[in-house]
C-alpha cells in the first residue's frame, strides 16, 4: 500500500505540492526490539509505579496500544509531554475484535517518558487482574508526507483515473494523505473531523487505525511472507481472533492534545 502510493504520488510529481512530514506505521506480528516502541497489545510500557488506569466504577481499563514518538517529535507542532503514548480502552469495551469507544471515559490516555522502567510484566498483570487486548504487533516507522488536497492535486487524480493509469486505486482520495496509524501531517477524517467545543484548544498529533490485513497477497505483515486467508473459519484467516481490531466499520480515532498534555480523541467509521 505505501509503495503503491508513494509511486503514484512520485509519478504524478506530488512533491510540487505543499504538504506536512508525517511517519506512518506497518505491522509486523510479536513484540517490538524495545518495550517502548510503538505496539497494539502485549506488554504497555507503564512503569509498576504508576497505578493501572480504573474507570470511576474500579474496574481496570484493557491496554489496545501505544504509540512512540521519540522519533517524530521533529514533526509534531506542539511539544508532547512524554515519548510514548499509551491507549487503554474499558473493561466492557472490547470483545475480542471490536473496539467500542463512544463516551469521552471509554479511552484513557497516559504519556510515559522513556527511562530505565520496571514495567508490568504478563505475570504481574494477570495476578492483578490486568491484561491487554488478545494479540501482538509491533509497528515499523516509514518517514513520508501528506499533501494539501489542491485543485491541481486533484485534476491530476481524475486524469490519472480516467485513463485508467492506477486501476488499483479508484478511490483517489487515499493518495494525498496516508490514512494509516501515523504520527503528524494531515488527519484523513472518514467522515468530517471535529466540530465542536472539546477540540477548539487541541491540536492534531496522530491517529490510529482499525487492523486488518490484507489477504492472499505474500509479505500481509513486514515480517511475514505467508499469505494470510480471507474466509472466517481458518485460523490464518484476516478476520481470525488475535489477527482483526475493528473500530466500527474499518474506523480510525484521531487523537488531539490540549496546551496542558491531555488527550481528547474522535472516532469516526465508514
Amino acid at each position: 500500500m505505501i509503495y503503491s502510493v508513494e509511486t503514484i504520488r512520485k509519478r504524478l510529481d506530488f512533491e510540487a505540492h505543499p504538504s506536512l512530514p508525517t511517519d506512518v506505521f506497518v505491522w509486523g506480528e510479536g513484540e517490538p526490539e524495545k518495550p517502548y516502541l510503538t505496539k497494539i497489545g502485549g506488554l504497555p510500557y507503564l512503569p509498576k509505579d504508576i497505578p493501572w488506569p480504573k474507570d470511576a466504577d474500579g474496574q481496570p481499563y484493557i491496554f489496545v496500544m501505544q504509540i512512540c514518538f521519540a522519533d517524530s517529535k521533529d514533526i509534531v507542532s506542539v511539544p508532547v509531554p512524554g515519548e510514548v503514548l499509551l491507549m487503554f480502552v474499558k473493561h466492557d469495551g472490547w470483545d475480542g475484535e471490536n473496539l467500542q469507544c463512544y463516551e469521552p471515559d471509554d479511552l484513557h490516555f497516559q504519556w510515559i517518558k522513556i527511562a530505565d522502567h520496571l514495567t508490568w510484566d504478563q505475570q504481574s498483570m494477570t495476578e492483578n487482574g490486568f491484561r491487554s487486548i488478545e494479540m501482538s504487533f509491533f509497528g515499523v516507522i516509514h518517514r513520508t508526507r501528506d499533501y494539501e488536497r489542491s485543485d491541481e492535486i486533484n485534476r491530476k487524480l481524475d486524469e490519472a483515473k480516467s485513463r485508467n493509469q492506477f486501476a488499483q486505486f479508484f478511490r483517489t482520495y487515499w493518495i494525498p494523505a496516508m490514512s494509516g496509524t501515523k504520527i503528524g501531517g494531515i488527519p484523513f477524517y472518514i467522515q468530517y473531523g471535529p466540530d465542536d467545543k472539546p477540540f477548539d484548544d487541541a491540536t492534531y498529533i496522530s491517529q490510529f487505525v482499525s487492523l486488518q490485513f490484507h489477504p492472499e497477497v505474500p509479505f500481509p505483515l513486514c515480517n511475514r511472507e505467508k499469505r494470510m486467508e480471507l474466509g472466517f473459519k481458518s485460523d490464518d484467516s484476516i478476520h481470525a481472533k488475535g489477527k482483526s481490531l475493528m473500530i466500527g466499520d474499518l474506523g480510525s480515532i484521531y487523537f488531539f492534545m490540549k496546551p496542558d498534555g491531555t488527550i481528547v480523541w474522535l472516532a469516526e467509521c465508514y
